[in-house]
């Protein structure tokens, strides 16, 4: 039996980290091209370098995530506590041939500050759990993710004219 090839993706692999503070981070990589693979590479955005449009659909989808956080009381001796939460970094994959778009994950955390206690939690939607708001939200994210990443990637093979790409 002939072996069969396997397939190899031909673009970048991308994803975001939407911190907190507002700084975004656009990660990308091309792991495919083994021995000579391109690590991963990172473009960073302050708050202020956002585009406006970009932030609120971050925003939405952080909004989105956490609204699937179900924080419950903790029993203490004689009582409960209600944890307090805090938004920890907002991934999104946007684009990953291997797998199915759109993927988005939020880290959160309880804390309950007088027993000295964090718990994170992982809120995740997957391709079908997306509403159609919420991936029109995640197309506008990708569409401009996508380009500063192969802009940011051209660039770099620029920088060797007499390669063929």
């Amino acid at each position: 039996m002939p072996n069969k090839r396997r397939y190899v993706p031909h673009q970048l692999i991308i994803h975001l980290d939407y911190h907190p503070d507002g700084i975004l981070e656009i990660k990308y990589d091309y792991p495919f091209s083994a021995p000579h693979t391109l690590s991963e590479k990172v473009i960073r955005l302050v708050p202020e370098e956002v585009p406006q449009q970009l932030r609120a659909d971050l925003t939405e989808l952080r909004n989105w995530l956490r609204a699937r956080l179900d924080v419950r009381p903790v029993r203490i001796p004689h009582g409960e506590i209600l944890p307090a939460t805090r938004d920890g970094i907002l991934t999104v994959v946007i684009q990953d041939q291997r797998r199915s778009l759109p993927i988005a994950r939020l880290y959160c955390y309880e804390e309950i500050k007088q027993l000295g206690s964090q718990v994170e939690r992982e809120l995740r939607m997957e391709a079908p759990d997306f509403t159609p708001e919420q991936r029109a939200a995640w197309k506008r994210a990708q569409q401009e993710i996508k380009g500063r990443a192969w802009m940011d990637f051209q660039k770099k093979v620029a920088t060797y004219p007499d390669q063929t790409y």
